[in-house]
């Protein structure tokens, strides 16, 4: 959660700072050159969907975890899905992903 804000944060100070970067070079004439804009807006567009995904992320982990517990039974994995045995197997990784398909098949 901690590195969303930063990157987040990040986002929101290049966007900012290039903004003023540009209004501040900009000539006696009024012509304004977004040549820096140009440049630092997909980087600063970058940062915020970075963070933005970090935290849609770490609510769907947190929302699957209350769904969804693996547990290590006897050097094998079982996964249970509201309480209730979905599968086991040999990997956590592997009852992981059998229960989520279970979940998102039942949805």
């Amino acid at each position: 959660m901690k590195q969303a804000k930063r990157d987040i944060a990040l986002g929101l100070a290049l966007l900012a700072v290039s903004v003023l970067a540009t209004i501040a070079a900009g000539g006696s004439d009024g012509h304004i050159d977004a040549t820096l804009l140009l440049v630092t807006l997909p980087m600063a567009a970058y940062q915020l969907t970075v963070g933005i995904r970090r935290i849609r992320l770490g609510k769907e982990i947190r929302k699957m975890a209350e769904v969804i517990s693996i547990r290590n039974v006897n050097g094998h994995y079982e996964a249970y899905l509201r309480g209730r045995f979905v599968c086991s197997g040999d990997t956590r990784r592997e009852c992981e992903e059998s229960a989520e398909e279970a979940l998102y098949g039942a949805a």
